[in-house]
């Protein structure tokens, strides 16, 4: 096996709740807690880009992109390379950041149910066929009988992943074109395009799927491949479904296992079972690693369970680069979008930052560069904030992977429970606060 490709994992520190280890991604590798943000636009990279270059930290050394953002996002890399007159490769900006940087490319196939971004699959023709022949089907179905569609799309939806489940040659034949368009972007290792579980029947396609793509992914060249664990939200309302996935990780034959909780909004009242069961997640994961050491976990879209999700359970966690992760209200080009406030650990509104701006001595309440160079915020421009805030961002949520990582060093998680307490999110509080 071809160990530039291989993921590793090297403990370096432990303690009861969490741990401390370096990652390998061929010759690229991080350190847990990691900050992975979620690209959307190129505008997101350069950002990403920037801050690499100014805050190498191995604890946000890798982003995630969507499989329908990929093409705009991952700018094409040329296949020659230019040298200067000593004969040595010339490396701009782009490719540095791509050496020193893990990514990956999330299939995000759960927007096959949801309508928020199908279109986005539908007019990306890179996309293997089987895909689109779907999606005809289904907005056909939405156009002609609209009345019915809801339930139409979910018979349509599971339709579609039995069918990829069952035939091994349709199958290998759409992960194959997945994983080698994956290749094509560059990617560190594979995410297999699996359904989102919405039922036990789709579990066990997740499954199988999960499975095959590893053997695929060996056959394309022996890249590493995660398995995958796309549910909804409403999930952790089913205790049942959860102890499945859970056993699943644990015999899962793969090094790495991401989960993806969809709309996932813990600090929303109310939400007393999804909280207990949540915890009880963070804890069984923080287990399971303690147990099989080669084990790694990773959580996508998180939200504003990134802190606590890295306090024990995940290793690596992501969220967009603007630290919002729902589908409305994110414009591709806001005027003035929020930024993360690092007291109140949520993003607040552009009127709400000016506010605390001229109370903290007319500074933003920040360390980092970006911030610091705004000096007059009552006249900058909306590029130039929102240029700001995309850089705010992972620098914040580096500084927490750096704090936590400290902390258990100093065997003092007590850090975590202090500053959800102080903060917007203190009802988060209770998913790390019963931790051994």
């Amino acid at each position: 096996m071809s160990l530039g490709r291989e993921l590793s994992i090297t403990e370096l520190d432990r303690d009861r709740s969490s741990r401390i280890t370096r990652v390998q991604f061929g010759l690229k590798s991080i350190l847990t807690p990691a900050f992975a943000p979620l690209l959307h636009s190129v505008s997101d990279l350069n950002s990403f880009m920037n801050v690499r270059a100014t805050n190498p930290s191995q604890h946000a050394g890798m982003f995630i992109v969507r499989w329908f953002d990929a093409d705009s996002v991952i700018r094409p890399r040329a296949n020659s390379l230019q040298l200067d007159i000593t004969g040595h490769v010339v490396k701009d900006k782009t490719s540095l950041f791509f050496e020193n940087t893990a990514f990956a490319v999330d299939p995000s196939t759960e927007y096959l149910y949801y309508d928020a971004h199908v279109s986005k699959f539908a007019e990306n023709r890179s996309i293997p066929k089987t895909i689109h022949q779907y999606i005809a089907i289904v907005q056909k179905h939405k156009t002609d009988h609209a009345s019915n569609y809801t339930k139409a799309k979910a018979r349509y939806h599971n339709e579609f992943w039995e069918t990829i489940a069952e035939d091994p040659s349709s199958r290998n034949k759409f992960l194959t074109q997945a994983f080698e368009q994956f290749s094509r972007f560059g990617a560190d290792f594979f995410i297999p395009p699996v359904p989102i579980i919405l039922n036990e029947k789709l579990l066990e396609v997740a499954t199988k799927i999960n499975g095959v793509s590893k053997e695929i992914a060996l056959a394309l060249g022996r890249k590493e491949c995660a398995s995958y664990f796309l549910v909804p939200a409403t999930a952790l309302r089913n205790a049942s479904l959860l102890e499945k996935i859970k056993e699943q990780i644990v015999n899962a034959s793969t090094r790495l296992s991401i989960l993806k909780f969809k709309y996932l909004d813990l600090a929303a009242p109310g939400l007393i079972e999804e909280r207990e069961n949540y915890r009880e997640l963070l804890l069984d994961l923080a287990y399971i690693s303690k147990t099989f050491k080669n084990k790694c976990f990773m959580v996508l879209e998180n939200y504003y369970q990134c802190f606590p999700s890295a306090v024990a359970g995940f290793d690596i966690v992501s969220s967009s680069i603007t630290g919002y992760d729902k589908e409305h209200g994110r414009a591709e080009h806001p005027t003035f979008g929020k930024w993360i406030d690092p007291k109140h650990m949520v993003p607040v509104e552009f009127e709400t930052v000016k506010r605390t701006f001229h109370n903290n001595r007319d500074m933003l309440p920040c360390h980092h560069q970006s911030c610091r160079a705004v000096t007059d915020i009552e006249h900058i421009s909306g590029p130039d904030w929102n240029k700001v805030r995309r850089e705010h961002c992972p620098q914040y949520y580096t500084d927490l992977m750096i704090q936590l990582a400290r902390a258990v060093r100093d065997r003092n998680t007590d850090l975590a429970r202090e500053k959800l307490a102080n903060s917007q999110l203190v009802s988060l509080k209770t998913l790390i606060n019963s931790l051994p």
